[in-house]
């Protein structure tokens, strides 16, 4: 079996670790449940152990992984229940984005480029760069409104919000992810602030039933509850 790729480059080898292991929990080749520890994590990516450590800590902290004092670390894993709250919170903040960014047609153009950005991915892109497109431009609606706090507030919610779409299968092409998004962004331009929230409202409910179905299909309603 050919060696992991050592982890080179202008960033730092702690930042170069976070990103490769995201990428794969967002693959799914570390699919959730995955128990991880420092020495193969180091033996496999040629880093040292405080480098991994570092890494830990940070995908901890953007609820990618479940630090277990004394026990070990998993690839984190999200019940229903959990990802019913993550849409809820998620609608609540970017809906306040929405409505505030629609009457403020400075703040289009950034979000022109978050859907551009989506346009340029090949047919053929990883799905860990699909999602996080995807985040980007939620991302950046947020951003345009000019608080501190509730782009903190939102920021705390990423990792959450990409991990819901680990096991989801990628039958969407980034062209129609960035159509979908095209078409939020033109209710935006609209300039009603009314529609835009509901536009917004629509394409969240749209997608936490896909990240259900997808996560939780075949499941009975015992199942589902103890997934909760």
């Amino acid at each position: 079996m050919s060696a992991e790729p050592r982890l080179v480059g202008r960033v730092s080898t702690s930042e170069a670790l976070v990103n490769a292991l995201k990428a794969k929990i967002l693959q799914g080749t570390l699919p959730a449940g995955t128990r991880l520890t420092e020495l193969s994590l180091a033996e496999t990516h040629g880093v040292s152990r405080q480098s991994i450590r570092l890494a830990i800590a940070e995908l901890s902290r953007r609820g990618l992984l479940d630090v277990r004092p004394h026990k070990g670390v998993w690839v984190r894993d999200l019940g229903v229940g959990e990802i019913e709250d993550l849409y809820w919170m998620r609608s609540l903040l970017e809906s306040e984005a929405f409505a505030h960014i629609a009457v403020e047609p400075t703040t289009w153009a950034r979000l022109e480029r978050c859907v551009e950005r989506m346009a340029r991915l090949p047919a053929d892109a990883a799905w860990s760069e699909v999602i996080d497109a995807d985040w980007s431009f939620h991302s950046e609606a947020v951003a345009c409104v000019g608080s501190d706090r509730l782009r903190a507030a939102h920021d705390m919610l990423e990792g959450e919000t990409l991990l819901s779409f680990m096991r989801c299968t990628a039958e969407d092409d980034p062209s129609t992810v960035a159509k979908v998004h095209r078409d939020l962004l033109n209710v935006i331009c609209s300039g009603d602030g009314a529609a835009a929230v509901e536009a917004l409202r629509l394409h969240l409910e749209s997608s936490k039933r896909t990240v259900l179905q997808n996560r939780f299909a075949g499941l009975d309603s015992a199942s589902q509850h103890r997934a909760t």
